[in-house]
């Protein structure tokens, strides 16, 4: 969701340094790769460097309405009264859907033309996984919950398992499991993770263990990395499916809770922590954001 009136303070500490960070810096200033959080009328991006540098990037067509921002940064899922509207940063029209929930959280495969989203039904008591098609104009629920039947999910999460996202990850409590877009079940994770994501190419999976910290895990052969790092709310794989994005709680003071942005390499083991855009103690929905 927008951001609203939260206030942005400015980068004051020094991002982590080391051969994890010089790698993870090339690469982000090769790619164009940074941080972003929406706010009313305005994209906060942080570009992801030694320098940790700072851009407001206003959006010339800004929703009136709540809305997320996917595709890496280059979309807008707006929340419109009956319908979820895709729109580009100009606000090109990408697609239109009806809206069965109020969404909590959506992911985008623009290649694909699908939307992924999930919330509680608004016409029905409940909470649903969906799968809208935007060339067809077609909302398909892949998996529903009823109310007051004791099987209400907490935590629940959605991602894309595979590239041509025809494989669909959903997570909820500390259960996930694969099913097909068609809706045929694929089989449970072996793990217990809170908000588990896939990686883009379907090679990792990452979420929140028993412990509180980022935990990520080879799909294939189900061995796990436990970050020590510990995190509140959902993770996001960045487009190249190497590095997770975190937010992670300090708390120095018991008056001066803060929170940083946690980034962990899959397949390097390793980790850094770089100063959030937001730095109060609250959850915010960073995603990953490319610009040139």
């Amino acid at each position: 969701m927008t951001l609203g009136g939260c206030a942005l303070v400015g980068c004051t500490q020094t991002p982590t340094k080391g051969p994890m960070a010089d790698r993870f810096y090339d690469y982000a200033a090769g790619t164009g790769l940074g941080v972003a959080l929406l706010g009313s009328g305005v994209i906060y991006m942080e570009r992801l460097s030694a320098q940790a540098i700072r851009e407001d990037i206003p959006l010339p067509a800004a929703p009136s309405r709540p809305a997320m921002l996917v595709d890496w940064g280059r979309g807008l899922v707006v929340l419109e009264p009956d319908s979820l509207r895709v729109i580009g940063l100009k606000g090109e029209t990408i697609g239109e859907l009806d809206q069965p929930a109020n969404i909590d959280g959506c992911v985008l495969n623009r290649e694909a033309m699908l939307l992924l989203f999930w919330g509680e039904r608004r016409y029905r008591s409940g909470y649903g996984v969906y799968l809208g098609d935007l060339g067809a104009h077609r909302t398909t629920a892949i998996r529903e919950w009823l109310a007051g039947a004791g099987t209400a999910p907490g935590k629940v999460t959605a991602s894309f398992a595979d590239r041509d996202a025809s494989l669909v990850r959903i997570a909820f409590d500390r259960q996930s499991y694969r099913v097909r877009a068609s809706g045929e079940t694929q089989g449970a994770d072996p793990w217990k993770l809170e908000w588990a994501e896939a990686s883009t190419d379907g090679r990792f999976a990452a979420g929140r263990g028993a412990n509180g910290n980022l935990i990520i895990v080879d799909v294939a052969s189900s061995r796990t990395w436990d970050t020590d790092i510990p995190i509140i709310g959902p993770i996001r794989w960045d487009p190249s499916s190497r590095y997770v994005l975190a937010v992670k709680p300090v708390h120095a003071l018991p008056w001066a809770a803060q929170t940083e942005i946690a980034i962990a390499d899959a397949e390097m083991n390793a980790s850094l922590v770089v100063p959030a855009i937001a730095p109060d103690e609250r959850y915010h929905p960073y995603e990953w954001i490319l610009r040139a």
